[in-house]
């Protein structure tokens, strides 16, 4: 066996062809042989397939996986003379690891040749195969439609998977026993205990399904679910119709919007409370019908004036005898600049994006530029709900304008006025560029007319018509800026731009 040169083994450009669609490494020609028995040594990587055919028969299929490193054995009774022997070895990656041996009349079982570890001289790893000679063997239009496919094969990779994801556990259909932990060690247990509903909300104790032969659940969880969302329990009701009026009105019925017991504040209008919880529940616990609702009343639309003899007897304002002044929330602001400057990109749904910070904040991170992405302009665009949220790494604007802390849940944000606030909105990289942004708008929308300009900037702003002193203040504004300061009126109209979105009222509700 000897004779079986490295010549033999050899891949051609035919032998090409064959590796990348039959997975054959190699072919071994015809041999004289007596009867004798086949064995094939195979010691393979993960991903090595091998097979041994003799005289038409397939005798060994060998996929590189089940039962590797152990040998694979066959035997094959051959007539005189010419016989074809194929031996198949495919290996994508790494080195060779096929080693033969053979047995038969008067000879022991000796290995295909002398040092038995001789590689296959000439063979190639298919990767390279593909890099180099794909286009030469297949042709062009084969290889392009390769290629093709192979990018797009990359690109989903990066793709998130489409679904949705979130933090669950597992149930059981028979729970342990709970038991009361005395002192808190888990090793001295006490009184059994079961599943209930607090005694002070609930009139009656959860009702659970009988255990049934294959069930995959105690039922305890849908019975928690069905008890919260319960016609009979309203104090889910109350509390989230307490959280979407303290987010219109800048307080809640009840001040404490975490806490509705004891140690709690009183609500200052409980009927109002339970009506609205009531409507909420009839209406099939429909927000948007309850954001209606609110917004089209009459204590929504009030004025924030004050008057004399209200703030006298009222001060706190817990009767809504006016409205309370509220500065738009971080998110808000953000949004409405971009809305007011025609960038906003209000497509729903989709993965987070990373917003476009500056060097110096970006250095505050321990490995700067670590894990930050660069989103394009169009996803930085998008709503600030969107925004990619790290711990470490807030949003400048956002932080600025009370922003919550993200380690803790947070009832009520606060509503602070601080130096920097106005050097954001002033001197801020997001502010600057958004003016810019408008003044864009306001020459395609305005034209050259400087009345028109700043006269489409306040109503865009501030959601009214101006007045004339408005218009005429903004006019001699630019008017000064490049008489006095030497701007051109692009520049000029710019930095009107950044004022009118440092006006309180494009920031306050009143």
């Amino acid at each position: 066996f000897d004779v079986l040169g490295s010549h033999h083994l050899t891949l051609t450009d035919d032998a090409y062809r064959q590796l990348i669609l039959v997975k054959a490494a190699a072919n071994i020609s015809s041999l004289t042989a007596p009867a004798m028995n086949a064995l094939l040594n195979s010691q393979f990587k993960i991903g090595a397939d091998a097979g041994l055919t003799i005289a038409g028969q397939r005798l060994i299929e060998y996929d590189g996986i089940h039962g590797m490193g152990s040998p694979q054995q066959a035997s094959a009774s051959l007539k005189q003379g010419l016989s074809p022997i194929r031996l198949d070895y495919f290996q994508a990656q790494g080195g060779r690891g096929l080693s033969v041996a053979w047995s038969g009349p008067g000879f022991e079982r000796r290995p295909l040749s002398n040092d038995g570890k001789r590689p296959f001289a000439g063979a190639q790893q298919l990767p390279d195969i593909l890099r180099s000679q794909a286009a030469k063997l297949l042709g062009q239009e084969w290889y392009a439609e390769y290629r093709r496919r192979f990018e797009e094969l990359q690109r989903l990779k990066r793709e998130p998977a489409p679904a949705d994801y979130a933090l669950c556990v597992t149930e059981v259909p028979h729970p342990p026993e709970t038991h009361v932990l005395l002192r808190g060690n888990a090793h001295v247990p006490g009184a059994k205990v079961e599943p209930g509903f607090p005694a002070v909300i609930a009139g009656s104790q959860p009702v659970l399904p009988a255990a049934s032969p294959g069930q995959v659940t105690a039922g305890r969880r849908r019975a928690l679910a069905d008890w919260i969302a319960s016609p009979d329990n309203r104090l889910s009701a109350r509390v989230m119709v307490n959280r979407i009026w303290q987010h219109h009105f800048g307080r809640g019925i009840v001040r404490s919007p975490n806490n509705f017991g004891y140690l709690g504040e009183r609500p200052t209008h409980p009927e109002l409370l339970d009506w609205l919880a009531s409507e909420f529940m009839d209406r099939g616990w429909r927000f948007k019908a309850l954001h209606r609702m609110i917004l089209l009343s009459n204590a929504y639309r009030m004025s924030s004036e004050s008057n004399a003899a209200a703030l006298a007897r009222d001060p706190s304002n817990d009767l809504f005898w006016r409205f309370n002044l509220r500065r738009l929330s971080a998110e808000e602001i953000r949004d409405s600049i971009q809305a007011v400057a025609g960038r906003l990109n209000s497509r729903m749904y989709g993965p987070s994006y990373y917003p476009k910070l500056s060097a110096e904040v970006m250095a505050t991170q321990s490995a700067p530029g670590k894990g930050w992405d660069d989103s394009p302009p169009d996803e930085r665009a998008r709503r600030s709900i969107y925004i990619h949220v790290k711990r470490s790494l807030i949003t400048p604007l956002l932080a600025d304008f009370d922003f919550p802390d993200t380690d803790a849940s947070c009832e009520a944000r606060f509503v602070t006025t601080q130096p920097a606030q106005a050097l954001g909105m002033l001197n801020g990289d997001f502010a600057h560029e958004q003016a810019g942004k408008l003044a864009e708008r306001l020459r395609r929308e305005a034209g050259d007319d400087r009345a028109g300009q700043v006269r489409l900037a306040l109503r865009l702003a501030l959601c009214r018509p101006p007045d004339g002193p408005s218009i005429a203040r903004g006019v001699a504004l630019m008017e000064q800026l490049e008489k006095e300061h030497g701007l051109d009126g692009k520049r000029a109209l710019d930095y009107y731009c950044l004022l009118v979105l440092n006006l309180n009222e494009f920031v306050y509700l009143d």
